[in-house]
């Protein structure tokens, strides 16, 4: 069974995390005034390791490990074009 915890950041945004059944993090999410301003969903290995990483801006982050489960490539793709206004 997943469980998830949500901590209040400030009074507009709040940080919501999400784990599998042996409590490693799969989700991460913050939530200003109840829209979404960040989003990372976590592929594992069964070992644990982070395979990918999706992000709602469309972009994804793979990582490869060597026999040692030291981290040897990461490959991003949908690199999205962020705008901020003030």
């Amino acid at each position: 069974m997943e469980s998830h915890k949500a901590i209040q950041l400030t009074a507009w945004s709040d940080l919501y995390m999400w784990y599998d059944t042996r409590n490693r993090l799969t989700n991460l999410g913050v939530n200003g005034s109840a829209t979404p301003i960040a989003s990372y969903a976590y592929t594992l290995d069964a070992t644990g390791h982070r395979l990918s990483v999706s992000e709602l801006s469309g972009r994804t982050v793979n990582c490869g490990y060597d026999n040692l489960y030291r981290l040897t490539s990461e490959t991003i793709a949908g690199d999205a074009t962020e705008s901020i206004e003030r």
